[in-house]
């Protein structure tokens, strides 16, 4: 078999990532035969191991590469990239004992491997773990690092927490992972002057200003109800402003909120919305979309209760004992007592209404028209008939009529009025002829008596 050489040119760290180790580093060599010469152009097979502490040790990465040297028999690697027959790359220890590289060559590209030279490899490719790194207590756990040798202090070398951030240019310290004996889970930030360690509630982040005196926060995540709680006001008394349920009811003054958000207050206003400008409101809405606002809109001082524009069905509603006593619609009709609402109607009432005066401004023709020369006084022989025939007067819905369609005010008031007006032309005409008749009566009387005085003479 021929006598190879294998000259190594270059080992090169590649693809540096910032999010995890590079996978694989450069590796070039230029391949001759026994005679020192180039094998140029030529199909070579190659296997590349690693061993483990010495360069007999074990191979805990081993892969293969089916190459062509170039013109200049050069071959160009990319270690970590090849056929993997024992192990993987990525799970390669770095940090832990010395690594040796071993390549292996069949000149003529097949798989019958023979070893051209191992050596150790150095500072490449340790740029997958600082060399500083070696001395550290972290430790690897798969793609996780920890620390489990003490507690962790930045800016201070006396640590009584897993971790406690200080800074004395600005008197602040950090706690985080209590210990068991006082509670687990819990986060606290306080100044320099605050009694630490303290008492601690699981799952608790605490921001204090300082000890007792200043205000503070408090979000608590209680172990028992989950819940979220903020404080204020200083350590003793704490003073729960606000609090979160496991639930997602949120409660501002009360403990044990029943709704999304409940809120109590002791002084008369419970809630301020206030707008910067002259228009502000709170919309509502539903699975279906925008339904209404409550808010400033109509002018500077006016306030608007009512749906959008874009809420082409909805209604307005005054609830009383859960049932719509007052309902306007989507055209701006008013139902008192009903849902019902007629037609055409601006109001529709189901009840009785009292008031002292009613305003009716109406635009036709007022009967004046009946004192007028020319009117068409029915006769009272015709009227007669009329009454006889249909049981009501002319021109005047009868009790079937007003019982199925009730009556316009405005009209009924006009129609009554036509009926007074010709009551009164008929009082007047009988008027006439009873004085008419009166003077034909007193006439007659005076020739009775002249006619009885002859008689006696």
């Amino acid at each position: 078999m021929k006598k190879l050489f294998l000259t190594v040119t270059a080992l090169l760290c590649a693809l540096i990532l910032y999010t995890q180790p590079p996978q694989a580093f450069k590796y070039q060599a230029v391949v001759r035969d026994n005679s020192g010469e180039i094998l140029q152009n030529q199909a070579v097979g190659i296997r590349i191991s690693i061993h483990d502490i010495t360069s007999g040790g074990t191979i805990i990465y081993q892969e293969t590469f089916n190459e062509t040297t170039n013109q200049f028999g050069l071959v160009n690697l990319d270690i970590g990239t090849g056929v993997p027959t024992i192990g993987t790359f990525a799970s390669i220890d770095w940090s832990a004992n010395s690594k040796f590289i071993e390549t292996e060559v069949d000149p003529s590209g097949g798989s019958t491997y023979v070893s051209v030279g191992i050596s150790e490899l150095q500072s490449v490719p340790y740029a997958l773990y600082s060399d500083r790194s070696k001395d550290a207590p972290w430790e690897n756990s798969g793609n996780d690092i920890y620390y489990d040798n003490g507690n962790v202090g930045i800016g201070t070398s006396s640590p009584v927490y897993k971790l406690q951030v200080a800074d004395p240019t600005i008197g602040g310290y950090v706690e985080s992972g209590v210990s068991t004996d006082d509670a687990a889970g819990a986060i606290a930030a306080y100044s320099s002057t605050f009694p630490a360690p303290f008492t601690h509630f699981a799952g608790r982040v605490s921001l204090w200003s300082s000890a007792f005196t200043a205000t503070g926060l408090d979000l608590r995540a209680d172990g028992s109800s989950s819940d979220i709680r903020f404080y204020s006001g200083g350590l003793f008394p704490v003073n729960e402003r606000m609090r979160i349920t496991s639930a997602g009811n949120v409660g501002i003054g009360i403990t044990y909120p029943s709704s999304k958000c409940h809120i109590r207050q002791s002084s008369n206003e419970i809630l301020r919305l206030e707008s910067e400008s002259l228009n502000g409101w709170t919309s509502f809405y539903n699975s279906n979309g925008y339904i209404g606002y409550i808010g400033t809109y109509s002018g500077d001082f006016d306030l608007d209760v009512g749906t959008g524009s874009s809420n082409i069905n909805g209604k307005l509603n005054l609830v009383i004992r859960g049932i719509p006593r007052i309902i306007i619609n989507e055209i701006g009709n008013v139902g008192i007592g009903t849902a019902d609402l007629a037609s055409g109607y601006l109001l529709s009432v189901d009840g009785k209404v009292a008031c002292e005066e009613v305003l009716v401004e109406y635009s036709g023709s007022w009967p004046d028209y009946v004192f007028k020369e020319g009117y068409n006084l029915p006769k009272i022989a015709e009227l007669e008939d009329y009454i006889q025939s249909t049981g009501h007067l002319p021109d005047m819905p009868s009790a079937r009529d007003v019982e199925e369609n009730g009556f316009q005010l405005a009209d009924m008031q006009k129609r009554l009025l036509v009926k007074v007006e010709e009551l009164t032309l008929y009082t007047i005409e009988q008027d006439k002829l009873i004085k008419k008749l009166s003077q034909e009566i007193d006439q007659l009387n005076k020739e009775v008596i002249r006619i009885n005085s002859k008689d006696i003479h």
